[in-house]
């Protein structure tokens, strides 16, 4: 994709610098990982898939309690926490 390749976005763009992605934050438009419209990735919904797995397992091993009771609540289309929700790992769960 091209715009992985701009340097005004991405510095050295061919140079593999993983770390480019923490030290930056990118906007929906700077950066298209499956790449888009009629060209998408034709893995990118299994892949999407995978990761809603793989992160289910994870969170159904352990417990996890609220750090805070108090929450923002944003009143859009759907409701929800407007900043996140920090949680604190309690124990992992033995099966």
């Amino acid at each position: 994709m091209s715009i992985h390749n701009d340097p005004e976005l991405y510095p050295a763009p061919g140079d593999f610098r993983p770390e480019r992605f923490c030290e930056q934050t990118f906007n929906p438009f700077e950066f298209l990982p499956f790449g888009g419209g009629n060209r998408r990735c034709i893995g990118a919904g299994f892949s999407e898939y995978e990761m809603r797995m793989a992160l289910s397992e994870i969170i159904s091993s352990i417990r996890v309690e609220p750090t805070n009771n108090e929450v923002d609540i944003r009143h859009d289309i759907a409701m929800g926490p407007k900043t996140g929700v920090l949680l604190r790992i309690l124990e992992r769960k033995r099966r």
